[in-house]
């Protein structure tokens, strides 16, 4: 039995953790992203990434941005279709997941980026 051609899969994952001791090391969420996105990038062996066709981001609690998908594209010179945030609520990921992946399914998109980040810590620190 084949699979689906449009079987949408998941290519690569990254994590970052900044726990800091003081605010020196404190990076912003979008830092903190686009390091977890290089990080998945690599993990996924992707030597250079083309043209994706959505980044979205999960709505942010410690930090306020007009759009940090674009931000995040932005620092990582990444050329995307559609910047996307989501509004507050705690199934806002699996929201995504399942917004893409049917997107994916539909052929409406090949190639997208979810992530999300918090500096709840360095914020904490900054107060």
């Amino acid at each position: 039995m084949s699979i689906d051609p449009r079987t949408p899969v998941l290519v690569g994952q990254g994590q970052v953790v900044n726990h800091i001791e003081s605010l020196r090391d404190a990076l912003e969420p979008t830092e903190l992203i686009a390091d977890a996105v290089r990080r998945a990038i690599k993990d996924a062996e992707i030597v250079s990434l083309p043209e994706i066709d959505a980044l979205h981001v999960v709505r942010l609690l410690s930090w306020k941005y007009a759009n940090p998908a674009l931000t995040v594209a932005s620092m990582l010179q990444i050329s995307a279709r559609e910047h996307g945030t989501t509004p507050h609520g705690g199934n806002m990921p699996q929201l995504l997941i399942n917004r893409l992946s049917a997107q994916i399914q539909r052929g409406e998109l090949e190639l997208a980026i979810i992530a999300g980040g918090e500096a709840s810590n360095s914020r904490a620190k900054a107060n």
